[in-house]
């Protein structure tokens, strides 16, 4: 396979920025949620929930911020990486012809991917602050196989895409 593959800097597309603007907006509610929860919380919050989206682990108030720790991480990860999509696999050989197609729907996977990410963790945040203020295990049996649905969707979708293009 040719790996001197066309370097270019393509501009961002309007979906591309909105999707960024979005996952900014995730991130941001995220640490705001958490901070307008955090004292009102008492005693243990769910740190970890079974197949059966039933919380089956316990832990100390200061793990809620875990995930939106890690999601900001993630963000900033996902967006360095988006700047270099050369650097990424295809499905295909890449040519000065498909770079700029292969390269702009590759990130646009990306930052869907980032968005999805991001809306996984702000779901567990909300649930798991929901359940420490009920005091309840929760479950939630559906949601494990949606979000891989989703994620394995994008993908697969994303790559199909990249493989039908000429």
């Amino acid at each position: 396979m040719n790996r001197k593959r066309p370097i270019l800097n393509l501009p961002y597309s309007p979906l591309e920025k909105g999707l960024e603007v979005l996952s900014l907006i995730i991130i941001c509610l995220m640490w705001v949620h958490i901070a307008n929860s955090y004292a009102s919380i008492n005693g243990q919050i769910p740190t970890h929930f079974g197949f059966s989206g039933k919380a089956d682990a316990w832990g100390g108030k200061s793990a809620l911020f875990a995930l939106p720790a890690i999601g900001t991480l993630l963000y900033i990860l996902f967006t360095v990486l988006a700047r270099y999509p050369h650097l990424f696999n295809y499905p295909k050989e890449v040519t000065a012809a498909n770079a700029p197609f292969l390269y702009r729907k590759s990130r646009e996977m990306l930052a869907w991917l980032k968005i999805e990410e991001l809306a996984l963790f702000s779901y567990i945040e909300w649930n798991t602050i929901t359940l420490a203020s009920t005091h309840s295990n929760g479950e939630n049996i559906g949601f494990l196989p949606l979000v891989l649905v989703v994620i394995f969707g994008t993908i697969g979708i994303y790559t199909f895409v990249l493989l039908r293009h000429e």
